[in-house]
Formats: C-alpha cells, structure tokens, sequence
C-alpha cells in the first residue's frame, strides 16, 4: 500500500508542477515586464529540453 502512496503523491506532485509551469508560460506570453529575464530561458531549445526532462524525471515509474 505504501507503493501505491507514492504513486499518487507523484501524481500531486506533478499536476502541482504542471499548474505552475502553466501559469508561469501564460505570464510570459502576458509579456509581463518582470518576467522578461525568463524569456531566453522559455525561447531557447536548451530552455524546453530542461522543462521536459524535468517533467520526465517526475512521471517515470519503475517497471
């Protein structure tokens, strides 16, 4: 029961991470002026392949 625990506060985990990284991507597009430095970040391959292989990292379960 312990296992299937983890599973679901991973599942929390992410859905927390997803609503954050949402928002933050409707502010920038917003072009809010205090989140211009975080425009090459969200603009540049290296940026998204960070993003993405955070998001990997969270959803990966052992088989």
């Amino acid at each position: 029961m312990a296992l299937v625990g983890l599973f679901v506060l991973s599942g929390q985990i992410l859905r927390v991470y997803g609503l954050l990284l949402t928002l933050l991507l409707v502010l920038v597009e917003l072009e809010l002026t205090a989140l211009a430095a975080w425009w090459p970040l969200l603009e540049s391959w290296l940026g998204r392949a960070f993003f993405q292989s955070f998001v990997a990292v969270l959803t990966f379960r052992w088989g």
